[in-house]
């Protein structure tokens, strides 16, 4: 092989590398930023929670950016909902956060155009989501997040952080489950957030369920919760 021909292959070496290594990072970047925009956030200092983790994938941590832009999701053509439990948090029986997590869900059937009923499965049967608790940060920042439904997966991951200060029922001391399933069973079902994080900071949490910034006391729709929602399964 003559030194042109040589030169050459390297040149088309480095343009092959570079447009996979290109690829690599818009994957990533879209991957975390999928998780960014969901994360629930528990606390009162946010400015350290800039950055969270995808668990048991990597320790790439991604930059919170603004949501606001509609996506398209799949909704639920069927009448009921299934889900079922991967694991639970040491020391609470498991019936509690099966009480607590049906409770809140239950509510989102105050909107009119959905009308569906949540059915749980066992471990080995197909289920819509699972549940899902997961170190993510260590108590405070991520208390959980869950991914939009789109078409194709199969089973939507709800990741709930194992290490929160968790309180039951009516009790909004610490992160109450109760509240928590609420927020993030509406991203089960296709809900964003009600704003951006950097805008719940910059000008305060509002009184929505799905606002970013996680609040115990939160455990009963707001008027623009069940509107999102009849908006999407009109």
């Amino acid at each position: 092989m003559g030194k042109e021909n040589l030169n050459e292959l390297k040149r088309s070496t480095k343009i092959l590398l570079s447009l996979i290594f290109a690829l690599l990072l818009g994957a990533i970047i879209y991957v975390c930023n999928s998780v960014a925009e969901n994360a629930t956030f528990y606390g009162n200092d946010f400015s350290q929670y800039r950055q969270i983790y995808v668990p048991e994938h990597s320790e790439t941590a991604c930059a919170i950016v603004d949501h606001s832009a509609v996506r398209d999701v799949c909704i639920y053509e069927e009448c009921y909902i299934t889900y079922r439990w991967k694991n639970s948090l040491e020391d609470v029986d498991l019936n509690l956060l099966k009480q607590d997590f049906n409770y809140a869900f239950l509510q989102w059937t105050l909107a009119e155009n959905f009308d569906k009923d949540l059915i749980e499965v066992a471990e080995d049967e197909h289920a819509n989501f699972e549940i899902e608790f997961v170190r993510i940060d260590g108590p405070g920042g991520v208390a959980g997040y869950t991914f939009l439904p789109t078409c194709g997966r199969s089973t939507l991951p709800m990741y709930f952080d194992a290490e929160e200060p968790y309180s039951f029922g009516s009790d909004t001391s610490g992160v109450n489950f109760r509240a928590l399933g609420l927020h993030e069973g509406g991203h089960g079902i296709g809900l964003q957030h009600s704003q951006s994080l950097d805008r719940a900071i910059k000008e305060g949490p509002t009184e929505d369920v799905m606002d970013p910034i996680f609040d115990s006391r939160k455990q009963t729709l707001t008027q623009n919760d069940i509107n999102r929602l009849n908006k999407i399964y009109e």
